[in-house]
This record gives structure tokens, sequence and C-alpha cells, in this order.
């Protein structure tokens, strides 16, 4: 960026934080509130810092780990940060229902894109198949 279109960019970014970030005394769950409006308007990497921000102070902070999950899966396409995040997550609050769910499913896929299903699912079907060709012959 030139000179001219860096402060224009800065200027954007301080009025989005000051129409989003709540007013008063900044607080996590300010913070947090204001990660989740500028993720919702699609600015992700602010979203991150947020949530980042609000690690910084409560590395436990579930809901926390659960939104940057969510970022790096939806977003960014990284899979492993995303089940890192999630793993935090629960373990950081065991009884975190969206964490333990996304994570559960995360690797259910990964079983799938590794094919420990497939080959017995296909291995069935072959045998499916031959049955039928001896009933009709």
């Amino acid at each position: 960026l030139v000179p001219r279109e860096a402060d224009t960019a800065l200027a954007l970014m301080l009025q989005k934080r000051q129409r989003l970030l709540p007013e008063g005394e900044l607080t996590l769950d300010k913070i947090a509130t204001y990660a989740d409006a500028v993720y919702k308007e699609g600015d992700v990497d602010e979203a991150i810092a947020g949530y980042n921000r609000v690690l910084s102070v409560d590395p436990t902070d579930a809901s926390a780990l659960f939104n940057l999950a969510t970022i790096y899966e939806d977003e960014r396409d990284d899979v492993d940060q995303a089940e890192t995040f999630l793993e935090m997550a629960v373990a950081s609050d065991p009884t975190h229902v969206q964490a333990l769910l996304k994570l559960a499913w995360m690797h259910c896929e990964r079983r799938m894109d590794k094919n420990v299903y497939g080959t017995f699912d296909q291995s069935l079907c072959d045998k499916r198949d031959s049955d039928a060709e001896d009933c009709y012959r």
C-alpha cells in the first residue's frame, strides 16, 4: 500500500472499531462481542485478532477457541489448526457441546478421508453384486 492508501485503510479500520466496539470499559466479553461483529461483517483478520486478544488474557476461553476453530476451518481451510483449537476448547470446557460435536465430526471426516470404512463398504458391495449375479444365473 502506498502511504495515502495505508492512511485510508487505517482510517476505515478505526471507524469500524469505533462503530462496532461497545462503549465503556473494555472487558473480555466486549472484545469477544466485537470479534463476533467483525467476523459477521467478513473481516476475518480483525476477528482473529479479537479472539486472540481474549485468549491473551484468558487462554482457556472455550468460546474464543471454538470461534477461532470455526474461522480456521471455514475461512482459512486449515483443518489442522482448527482441530487444535477445538481440542483446546474441549480441554478447557468439556461441556462445550458445539466444540465436542465439531471435533467429533472432524474425526469422522478424517477417517473417511483415510478410507478406513470405504474399503470395507466396497467389499460388501462387491460381495452383494457377486451374490446377485449368482442368483440370476
